[in-house]
């Protein structure tokens, strides 16, 4: 089967059979099929979001974080387990043995884990980001159709507080830059388009001559992996490149001390991949990121969050959002 197929399976199959299990076991910890171990993992995911926990669906996702695989599976599943408590939050407080199934895993390594909350946490202030691209556009956009550069970085100057925070908070900005583009014939052939791990072998989809362009523009500007299929999927990549080469200088972010790239800016990429198709994606019903804003009521955030340092953090990622 494709890594697509092989999606669809894990999240459309009610009944599994003892091999799909150990189909699925074998995708996982199998190091050349990174994609499809991933793809599994997404698939079972969406399943138990969808349709609510089950103890032999929520005991393979388990699984998976206690095993040796690799950091990207381990990272779905990860969020994808996270997700699902958020989501079913008051079946789980109903069902002892499965809340104790989550813990087990959620204390496995729970510095990552609390690393992929405050990653769902942070998702709670898009409409932060929003109003500052959208004020920021306002006032620049004229100097730019005036062709007025000099007057630019004084404009940003007046916004330079607001997205210094905004990258200190390692908040995802790029949404509101790319959630058209989501539009695309691409992201409705399949639901499993949306989730799918990054491959430079997208890049065959473009002509030759543009390939080290784009590569050297993904290099630059941190995205997820459905953005940067959607960036090659549609043919503007070259305005792109021009639109977030000028986006960069303006930003003067060398100057914010926030290095181009660096891990202080990036934040989360499956759980932006997750968030994109929540809330763009036509093939699904459901949404446990609108849950995140009670986040601080649910049973994970008791388990995950522990001490006044945990508190503060997250604290601070879910209520300045206003």
């Amino acid at each position: 089967m494709t890594a697509n197929e092989i999606f669809d399976y894990y999240r459309t199959t009610r009944a599994l059979t003892t091999d799909d299990k150990l189909d699925f076991v074998s995708l996982v910890c199998d190091t050349p099929h990174v994609t499809e171990g991933a793809m599994a993992v997404a698939g079972l995911t969406l399943s138990l979001i969808e349709n609510g926990p089950d103890e032999e669906r929520l005991q393979m996702l388990v699984n998976v974080i206690r095993s040796d695989c690799q950091y990207v599976i381990m990272e779905r599943a990860i969020v994808g387990l996270l997700l699902v408590m958020v989501e079913h939050d008051a079946a789980l407080r109903n069902n002892m043995s499965l809340l104790d199934l989550c813990q087990e895993a959620l204390t496995h390594d729970l510095e990552i884990t609390f690393t992929a909350l405050c990653n769902i946490a942070r998702t709670t202030q898009v409409g932060r980001v929003v109003r500052c691209n959208q004020n920021l556009s306002k006032d620049i956009l004229p100097l730019l159709q005036s062709n007025q550069q000099t007057e630019i970085q004084p404009v940003i100057q007046r916004y330079k507080d607001e997205m210094v925070a905004i990258a200190k908070l390692q908040l995802d900005q790029n949404f509101v830059f790319f959630k058209d583009l989501y539009k695309m014939p691409y992201f409705r052939e399949s639901a499993a388009n949306w989730l799918l791990p990054w491959s430079e072998e997208a890049l065959l989809n473009i002509p030759e001559d543009d390939r080290e362009d784009v590569l050297e523009l993904l290099d630059k500007w941190p995205i997820c992996d459905s953005d940067k299929f959607a960036l090659i999927n549609n043919k503007m990549y070259k305005m792109l490149k021009s639109l977030i080469q000028n986006r960069f200088q303006m930003d003067s972010l060398g100057e914010m001390g926030v290095a181009l790239g660096g891990e202080e800016i990036i934040t989360n990429q499956y759980t932006q991949q997750l968030y994109r198709f929540f809330q763009l994606s036509p093939f699904t019903q459901v949404n446990p990121f609108e849950k995140a804003f009670r986040l601080r009521e649910t049973m994970v955030y008791r388990l995950v969050v522990v001490g006044k340092a945990a508190q503060d953090t997250i604290g601070e990622l879910l209520w300045s959002r206003n």
